[in-house]
């Protein structure tokens, strides 16, 4: 059975940028995480990429299968239709166990 994708969202609210869910539970390798927005165009950036291929930058709606374990952080950014630019540098948490 294939596995379904963990969605996080980045969303303006007010003159914020919020993501959700803030931390990702425990993911496991094998896992599958997206990030998605409906507010503009994104970046997410992990500061020790989890995924295979080249990281640290997530720019599309693509699922990606997690290959690494271990503890990460994300900082993210979204700049919206009409130029304004958010960031959430405060970095979301997560954590991959073997």
């Amino acid at each position: 059975m294939p596995v379904k994708p963990y969605s996080v969202t980045l969303a303006v609210k007010g003159r914020r940028l919020v993501v959700h869910p803030h931390n990702i539970p425990d993911r496991k390798v094998g896992d599958k995480l997206r990030f998605d927005s409906k507010d503009g165009k994104f970046q997410v950036e992990f500061d020790r990429w989890i995924f295979s291929g080249k990281g640290p930058y997530i720019t599309n709606r693509r699922a990606r299968t997690i290959r690494r374990d271990g503890r990460y952080n994300v900082s993210c950014s979204l700049t919206t239709p009409t130029g304004e630019r958010y960031a959430y540098t405060a970095g979301a948490r997560g954590n991959v166990t073997p």
